[in-house]
């Protein structure tokens, strides 16, 4: 088998272990959200991160095969690892409240 061979299965074994584990980390942080409007939040959250991973990836690609600029991946990695930081601390915000709200219990009298 050939070198290229070699970096062909290994970059598709890795992007398909990778999406699994992806898949997996999810399913547990659905799983383990409080019921009701926390866990409705992070299905919401789920969706849209996995549409912008989606499009990143087809950005990629189209850039890797000609199809758009190259300088394409380099812009939406920019992009894409800017927002990543900011994006994880206001949903973990979001969340700490949400959760926050769901356990109060209320005073009695």
């Amino acid at each position: 088998m050939t070198g290229e061979a070699w970096g062909w299965i290994g970059g598709i074994g890795g992007a398909v272990i990778g999406a699994l584990g992806g898949a997996v980390g999810t399913y547990a942080s659905i799983r383990n959200a409080s019921p009701g409007p926390a866990r409705r939040f992070m299905i919401r959250v789920a969706v849209w991160t996995w549409l912008m991973l989606v499009l990143f990836t087809a950005l990629v690609v189209l850039a890797a095969t000609g199809a758009l600029p190259r300088w394409v991946i380099w812009a939406s990695q920019g992009v894409l690892f800017a927002a990543l930081g900011p994006a994880i601390l206001l949903i973990n915000r979001r969340l700490r409240r949400l959760e926050a709200a769901t356990t109060r219990v209320p005073p009695t009298s």
